[in-house]
């Protein structure tokens, strides 16, 4: 139980990690299509000065979460399977860390389109605000605030804007 405790912590503090790098990543032109896909969000569908709508704007269909996001999580995935044969773990402890990464990831895509709302519920809540405001400053500069939920990774990596 002890170990599960530690194992979950540590994929929240590497989910992070690897999300921020991701979405980072996905700055890069070097990105390819992924790198289109993403700026579709930021260039087309809610550049600065038009970031909110009343109903989310999709991106195409091959340009959403699941098409982007899948590739990474198995490779991440795959890590963890031939970490845990290597040195003859459970193979649970590669189940935590992939539960671990599709909820953060599920979160942060849900959290992130709420964004995009001009109303939602949580815009009530100060923690919320403080969180869109630093996302629409991504989308103001985008070499700044990868974060969605959390900026930690931005703080170690310089790219916090407050």
């Amino acid at each position: 139980m002890f170990l599960t405790a530690i194992i979950t912590l540590v994929s929240c503090v590497a989910s992070g990690f690897f999300g921020y790098w991701i979405h980072r990543g996905l700055h890069q032109k070097w990105a390819g299509p992924f790198h289109r896909a993403h700026m579709e969000h930021h260039v087309e569908l809610y550049p600065p000065g038009n970031m909110t709508s009343e109903r989310y704007r999709t991106a195409r269909w091959y340009h959403r979460g699941p098409l982007l996001f899948t590739p990474p999580f198995f490779v991440i995935v795959g890590i963890l399977t031939l970490l845990a044969w290597i040195v003859e773990i459970s193979l649970w402890n590669v189940v935590v860390p992939a539960i671990v990464f599709v909820l953060s990831g599920y979160i942060n895509d849900v959290t992130h389109d709420s964004f995009h709302l001009r109303k939602h519920w949580a815009q009530r809540l100060p923690f919320y605000r403080r969180i869109r405001r630093a996302h629409f400053l991504h989308h103001n500069d985008m070499g700044k605030n990868y974060g969605i939920l959390s900026f930690e990774w931005d703080v170690v990596f310089g790219t916090r804007d407050t």
